[in-house]
């Protein structure tokens, strides 16, 4: 799925037999088999998530529905680091590659979906909110009906993430 690239300290723990970052590969050991993804998102969605996105890219087709353009951009890692135990930063330390090479997204991750409305007071999972209504109709692109005359029977096999302030729903 991804593989890292590491600064000069960890590449010499690496080759001295730390296995904090080996290769991670891909492995269905269920049975599962979704064909897409649709991932609700925001400028805000970052680091995890993103890998998330970029390492499944490759596999399967991945749709972002965004309030704005892209996700936030941060294909990088890092670890805290405390001076006189007063002060932390965290260096860039590793970069997260997807199988077919793919790393720099520091602008973000591209949206298919754009300027969709978050619209917080729904219950969870309300099919009439903006962006769940927008992931349906990617799932369902040949039924055109009001998000509200949608039901939960959709039987494509596809799932919906919704990654907001690195949360997983």
């Amino acid at each position: 799925m991804f593989t890292y690239e590491l600064n000069n300290y960890l590449t010499i723990q690496k080759n001295n037999g730390d296995t904090d970052f080996k290769d991670v590969y891909f492995n269905r050991n269920n049975k599962l088999e979704l064909n897409s993804v649709y991932f609700i998102v925001s400028k805000h969605t970052a680091s995890a998530a993103e890998l998330l996105i970029n390492s499944l890219r490759p596999y399967m087709e991945i749709k972002l529905i965004a309030e704005q353009s892209a996700t936030y951009g941060k294909p990088v890692g890092s670890f805290e680091k405390k001076i006189l135990n007063r002060i932390s930063f965290l260096p860039a330390s590793f970069k997260l590659i997807n199988a077919v090479g793919v790393s720099n997204y520091w602008n973000g991750i591209t949206a298919d979906k754009t300027n969709t409305s978050d619209y917080g007071f729904n219950d969870f999972g309300d099919q009439a909110e903006p962006m769940i209504s927008a992931a349906l109709d990617y799932a369902a692109p040949t039924r055109m009906v009001k998000a509200a005359e949608k039901t939960p029977k959709y039987k494509s096999k596809s799932a919906i993430l919704s990654i907001n302030n690195n949360s997983f729903f």
